[in-house]
């Protein structure tokens, strides 16, 4: 009797450890290597933009006639190329956007907020695919962490493109955290937004939809109280995830032209 309930016992801490290490596996690669999601999006892109924010697609037509939309492929230090695309203000400046993309997107679907840079506020932008994501590659997901180097390599191209003294605006399960540290290198731990939004001194700028049910509005909130100052904080009424600008055209370009006109000269 002891010794079947002594199997019993084991064979269920084998199976728990089973599901735990199985589960942490695809937690891992449900999040960081979406891949069906990652080329659908990227096949997409293009109608999926023209359809949404159809004013696009005259301000793209007017870019590669002038050869002004171009991309660029470079290397990271540890030798993954990186893509990205740029567009120079239609005069001479030295303000530069750097405008970085959501989860599973991409550079092209963050054309709206290029648009708003360059054709409303006259910026020079640069878009950059963040790693496996777009035309970059990488072996996965970097859920912002680590794209946080390949940014600031991207914006020290940004001076050698635009000129020096660019003036930039950057409109970001303990067993999963685990395997990914084992496997890429870093844990989520370590990719805490709280832990980075309280290091920087730099202007910010919240924008969050009250309907955003994709990442909770309640979030934003403790992200800005760990702020310190300067900061602002806009919650956008009646808007879901990542449709502020779309729903709020005027408002949203007029905010952050305020904003950054504050800080950028």
């Amino acid at each position: 009797m002891k010794k079947g309930i002594k199997i019993g016992v084991i064979t269920l801490l084998l199976l728990l450890t089973g599901c735990t290490i199985g589960g942490s596996f695809f937690m891992l690669n449900y999040s960081l290597r979406p891949e069906a999601k990652i080329r659908a999006k990227n096949a997409d892109s293009y109608p999926f933009m023209y359809k949404n924010y159809p004013f696009l697609r005259p301000w793209v037509d007017s870019l590669n006639q002038a050869h002004a939309l171009r991309d660029t492929f470079v290397l990271n230090p540890e030798g993954i190329r990186l893509h990205a695309y740029y567009i120079a203000a239609p005069q001479p400046t030295k303000k530069t956007a750097v405008i970085v993309h959501g989860y599973t997107d991409n550079a092209i679907r963050m054309f709206m907020i290029g648009y708003l840079y360059n054709h409303d506020l006259q910026y020079n932008v640069l878009l950059p695919d963040l790693q496996h994501q777009g035309e970059s590659g990488g072996p996965a997901i970097q859920m912002g962490w680590k794209d946080r180097l390949d940014v600031m390599q991207w914006m020290h191209i940004a001076n050698q493109i635009y000129g020096d003294s660019t003036q930039m605006v950057v409109p970001g399960m303990n067993t999963t955290s685990c395997r990914c540290q084992k496997k890429s290198g870093w844990n989520f731990e370590e990719a805490s937004s709280l832990n980075q939004v309280k290091k920087s001194h730099l202007p910010m700028f919240f924008i969050h939809g009250d309907k955003d049910t994709y990442v909770p509005t309640w979030m934003v909130y403790p992200l800005y109280e760990a702020k310190s100052a300067p900061k602002q904080l806009w919650i956008v009424p009646g808007a879901a995830h990542a449709v502020s600008y779309k729903e709020n055209k005027e408002e949203y370009t007029r905010k952050v032209k305020e904003f950054t006109d504050r800080y950028i000269h």
